[in-house]
């Protein structure tokens, strides 16, 4: 996931899958790679996530948010 944040551009377009604790709050959702960062929302050290025009339901949202989660996505 470091390399992911460093260098973005290598990855702009590919599909990726990568891991760590996911924040999901209203106009909030990033993947962030540790618990610490997590809760400080330390912006420059997560991944903004777009899930564009799909509803993640709601007891996915309540069960993921806080937790160790793998990301796949383009």
């Amino acid at each position: 996931m470091i390399t992911l944040i460093a260098h973005p551009e290598r990855y702009s377009g590919r599909r990726i899958e990568t891991e760590g604790i996911l924040a999901y709050e209203f106009e909030h959702h990033a993947l962030y790679p540790t618990r610490e960062h997590a809760d400080a929302r330390m912006m420059l050290s997560g991944i903004f996530l777009n899930f564009g025009d799909s509803k993640v339901p709601e007891e996915v949202r309540r069960a993921s948010d806080s937790r160790h989660v793998m990301i796949t996505g383009t």
